[in-house]
């Protein structure tokens, strides 16, 4: 396969033919939904039912999966691996039988969740993406978060800790009270004794309650293989012609009609069976119709992305590529790209990609480096800061501010947090009595 061009623009021109019927899209939901092999096994199934429909399997090549392909999901592909996190949530969610769009926002936290097991998204930006309300969104996520192991799903450790709490056989009431209600003062890891003081309990119940907490598990993905598997079967090839770029969808089979209808039809004056033959024969006809269209849809799809990260796929940077912006230049909802690209991958050079993973947040292409920046300029406020009188978040958010980055006092609190930096009366107590500074103490800098 030739280079790729880093240069390509997008272009791409709906057919008048696939515009007429992107109505009829709604009716494709389903098969969206599917990658090659789950395609064949939906529509053998159909075939069973329906002695009108000729199914012929096509073997499935299995290439190697791209390096940069992260948080592979390994449900897609049928494997039952007990150590994989993804698998193992996703069958828990198939034994409680969830509405269709529940179960299906529910697999997307799925394969949202951090190395941890944590849920870092914001539940508005999930809910865009999807195309779903943010109740829908957080309604989701609790069921995600009631399955095992306990604390997975939490937006933050907080949570994370507080879910393991009220998970266990008795309930420690003074435990959940320290975690949810004085979280700041447990971050600045107190002794049993002051704790007890403060919260005008015996030292005993504090002192249980403080190894109650120690016992829980701060990451409870842990123990759970995050190991790509080495192949993964592809929904699409990239082919780089001398034209341009082109995407070819994967046959996992063939839909043919029963060529013997007519005959069939003919040889009998048996009303009821004719009406029989009739009903099978549309029925065919129409699930071919909308499996043409499935397949027409999803290729546009994969050719836009692919044009727009052409300069990604030979080792460039991912531009920003929105689904509510594929979904504009195609007349279809958001919602309708979300369900298309899930859990599908594309072979580029004899690699294979995850398709998600080419588009970017509604934010922007550099989110996670953005992040990262603000991170590090918060680290460097505290460690500069006097010492006598340290930077409160209100501060830290005005100076911040004054430097062009806009940024809340809550995703402040939230960033410091995370690099187990206390806040600013803790941060003055520890440099008094530690003399250590707060930030290589607290947490390193990335």
């Amino acid at each position: 396969m030739n280079a790729f061009p880093t240069d390509a623009h997008l272009h791409i021109t709906v057919e008048p033919r696939l515009t007429r019927h992107l109505s009829q899209t709604i009716q494709t939901v389903e098969l969206l939904e599917l990658n090659a092999e789950g395609l064949y096994e939906y529509l053998a199934q159909a075939a069973e039912a329906n002695p009108m429909m000729l199914v012929q399997r096509t073997p499935l090549p299995e290439l190697p999966l791209h390096a940069r392909c992260e948080g592979f999901d390994v449900g897609d592909l049928g494997m039952h691996d007990e150590q994989e996190l993804g698998a193992y949530l996703r069958r828990q969610l198939a034994f409680l039988k969830l509405r269709k769009e529940k179960a299906r926002i529910a697999a997307y936290l799925v394969e949202s969740l951090d190395e941890n097991g944590f849920f870092r998204e914001d539940c508005a930006s999930a809910a865009r993406e999807l195309g779903v309300s943010e109740a829908a969104v957080k309604d989701a996520l609790e069921t995600v978060q009631s399955l095992e192991p306990a604390g997975i799903g939490a937006r933050s450790l907080q949570e994370c800790l507080l879910l393991q709490l009220r998970r266990l056989p008795q309930r420690n009431a003074l435990a959940e009270r320290i975690v949810g209600m004085h979280w700041e003062l447990f971050l600045r890891r107190p002794r049993a004794g002051m704790l007890a003081g403060f919260l005008d309990v015996p030292q005993e119940k504090a002192e249980q309650a403080l190894a109650l907490i120690a016992d829980l598990n701060p990451r409870p993905a842990n123990g759970f293989s995050h190991d790509d598997p080495q192949y993964v079967i592809p929904d699409a090839y990239l082919i780089n012609g001398e034209d341009g770029l082109h995407v070819q969808l994967v046959d996992s089979c063939t839909l043919t009609i029963d060529e013997s209808y007519p005959s069939l039809f003919a040889d009998t004056d048996d009303a009821q069976v004719r009406q029989f033959l009739s009903q099978c024969a549309y029925q065919a006809g129409r699930l071919q119709s909308r499996l043409f269209y499935r397949n027409a849809l999803l290729q546009k799809i994969l050719l836009v992305a692919a044009q727009q990260q052409a300069a990604y796929f030979v080792g460039g940077e991912k531009k920003p590529l929105r689904q509510k912006d594929v979904a504009a230049l195609l007349g279809v909802n958001v919602s309708t790209i979300s369900r298309a690209i899930q859990g599908k991958y594309i072979s580029v050079d004899g690699r294979c990609i995850r398709v998600r993973e080419l588009f970017s947040r509604p934010s922007a292409g550099n989110r996670a480096r953005s992040t990262h920046s603000i991170q590090q300029q918060i680290l460097a406020l505290i460690e500069a800061e006097d010492p006598q009188r340290p930077l409160s978040d209100q501060k830290i958010h005005e100076q911040l501010a004054q430097s062009g980055v806009a940024v809340s006092r809550r995703l402040i609190a939230k960033y410091r947090a995370l690099a187990q930096i206390p806040p600013a009366y803790a941060r003055k107590i520890t440099r008094e009595s530690t003399g250590r500074n707060v930030v290589s103490a607290g947490g390193e800098k990335e």
